[in-house]
């Protein structure tokens, strides 16, 4: 069975869930993004910016 949003594992210590209100609430300062093996990378926009940072 493949994970979904709603899927619960029981003892996966690396499982962070938020309900739908949290994370749209969320500001943009308090989210990491991640890749794929959970290494941190720059915000989408953030990225593309032109011009110095």
């Amino acid at each position: 069975m493949a994970p979904s949003a709603s899927h619960h594992v029981a003892g996966n210590a690396g499982e962070v869930k938020l309900d739908y209100m949290e994370d749209r609430d969320a500001k943009a300062q308090d989210t990491i993004y991640t890749t794929a093996s959970g290494a941190p990378v720059p915000h989408p926009y953030e990225a593309q910016r032109a011009g110095e940072n």
